[in-house]
């Protein structure tokens, strides 16, 4: 358990809709955390610009993640040294129009998994792959970069 081994770490999840750049300044500005982890997927339009402009203007490090019904993708962190603007790739169910009810919670644990192992090897500074976006099929388990 991480909170044994460092006993200044703690985790605070923040449930909500946000909106605007503005409302996740202030609760990034408020909360001043060291990492802040993105996982949510709404609105799918913005949210990867809204939360790496917020990075980027606060200087805090982050990362994001997102699984579909075939595929899910975690990556790269954001921080002084990766500071781009990413989108989310283009899925095929987004290509078919068909409307994501939700995700399995296998796939969601699968990459929960991977996102957590690079956020403890981006404190613990083990490799630059942290700095690449990563993307897993749920068909074949192939992990490609993106």
């Amino acid at each position: 358990m991480i909170d044994q081994e460092y006993e200044d770490v703690s985790i605070k999840i923040i449930n909500k809709f946000i909106y605007s750049t503005v409302e996740l300044k202030k609760i990034l500005i408020n909360e001043n955390p060291s990492f802040f982890i993105n996982c949510a997927d709404q609105p799918k339009e913005k949210i990867l610009e809204l939360t790496s402009r917020c990075s980027r203007e606060t200087k805090i490090p982050y990362i994001t993640a997102a699984v579909g019904i075939e595929s899910g993708w975690w990556g790269p962190i954001i921080d002084k040294y990766n500071n781009k603007n990413y989108s989310f790739p283009k899925s095929k169910t987004e290509s078919n129009n068909l409307k994501i009810e939700g995700s399995s919670s296998t796939t969601n644990l699968i990459i929960g998994a991977v996102l957590s192992n690079d956020v403890m090897n981006y404190f613990l500074r083990k490799n630059n792959n942290l700095y690449i976006g990563k993307e897993i099929s749920f068909l074949n388990y192939e992990i490609k970069r993106r």
